[in-house]
């Protein structure tokens, strides 16, 4: 063998191990991330509770992707999901970009979007990612009619307006077990997105526990509450039930339950229920929330994460955010099991999640989707 013919020879064996190295190294490279869509209100009113939804999730996925977080949840402390995969959070406004799902879902490459607004809103978006087979989490709105639309592509891990009323009657008619019965009800509101849905939920259930109801409205500013005072205490009421749709109302349901606090209980429920927690007013009223800062205090982990939240951003972690976190968390487990990275196999595996109450940190017994 010439000179020549043997450095040609070895010139095709370097080229086969090096195209070798090449097949090995693509092997073993790290997949491309799998994205995952936010979309809260960025602007407008609702800017601050948009920031905290976006600021749980994100939270949520720098935990999946980065192994320094010592919490006892899924996936914390690991390196992605399956496969390595990493995840990227993709975001939108939904007060300035209602065609946001669109954008995510066919130039973003998104799997699911966890959608985090007021009950109208979301409806609206629900509808458009249903036209585009897009998983919604809904990480806000207890609206039992949005459960009832039918549709496939939406999912919701907060409890209904109608779970919501079942929780406090079933509390009265322990109560009423113990000889202490309540009889009279009444529900105080006002025009807030919600008020209707949540209305007719404990008018249902007080119809099933066999007590009166009674409803009362806010004049012109929730915090004149002066009469409506007079009037709670002149019907008999037994339990105030103050709607808290908007920071105003919520502030309203504090007045009520300290003027009150010495003839009967307040129950503030609702989606600025949490703004209790910013103290002033409302001490004595009782909240259906699933997060509040004395929570914490119950839970080490929830103490760790709030801990890691107010580290990252500078302040407390809110409802919003642990929503959100809880959502994000949610949709990645369906896609870390769904058979592949895809839309519908997504939303198939959406309906197999199962989150103990143990791998939360809300006081749930768990995240499980019906039907």
């Amino acid at each position: 063998m010439t000179g020549k013919s043997r450095r040609w020879r070895a010139a095709v064996i370097a080229g086969v191990l090096l195209a070798s190295g090449c097949t090995a190294g693509d092997e073993t490279a790290t997949p491309p991330p799998l994205t995952i869509g936010v979309l809260a209100p960025l602007s407008g009113p609702d800017a601050a509770r948009g920031r905290e939804a976006v600021q749980g999730a994100e939270l949520a996925v720098d935990m999946v992707n980065n192994p320094r977080f010592d919490l006892s949840l899924p996936y914390a402390g690991s390196i992605g999901i399956r496969n390595g995969s990493r995840l990227a959070l993709v975001t939108g406004d939904t007060r300035a970009e209602p065609t946001a799902p669109d954008r995510m879902a066919r130039v973003q490459g998104a799997l699911g979007l966890v959608v985090s607004d007021r009950s109208e809103t979301v409806r609206a978006l629900s509808e458009r990612a249903e036209r585009l087979q897009l998983p919604v989490i809904d990480a806000a709105t207890t609206d039992d009619s949005l459960s009832e639309l039918g549709r496939r592509c939406y999912f919701r891990i907060v409890p209904t307006d109608r779970d919501l009323a079942s929780a406090v009657f079933g509390l009265l008619r322990q109560q009423r077990a113990t000889g202490l019965p309540v009889r009279r009800v009444t529900v105080v509101g006002g025009q807030s997105d919600g008020f209707e849905s949540v209305l007719a939920a404990f008018r249902e259930a007080a119809a099933s526990a066999g007590n009166d109801l009674s409803t009362l409205r806010y004049r012109d500013q929730p915090t004149e509450i002066d009469g409506l005072v007079s009037q709670i205490t002149g019907t008999g009421t037994e339990l105030v039930v103050a709607m808290t749709g908007s920071d105003a109302e919520a502030r309203a349901a504090g007045l009520l339950a300290d003027r009150l606090k010495d003839r009967m209980p307040v129950i503030a429920i609702g989606r600025s229920a949490g703004a209790l927690d910013a103290g002033g007013p409302g001490l004595n009223a009782l909240r259906t929330v699933g997060w509040s800062t004395q929570y914490p205090t119950r839970s080490p982990t929830a103490k760790t994460l709030a801990e890691t939240y107010r580290s990252r951003y500078g302040t407390a972690m809110t409802e919003p955010a642990v929503m959100a976190f809880t959502a994000t968390l949610t949709l990645v487990r369906a896609i870390d099991v769904a058979q592949r990275p895809g839309t519908a196999e997504v939303r198939a595996a959406l309906r197999r999640v199962w989150f103990a109450g143990s791998e939360t940190v809300l006081p749930w017994n768990g995240i499980r989707f019906d039907a």
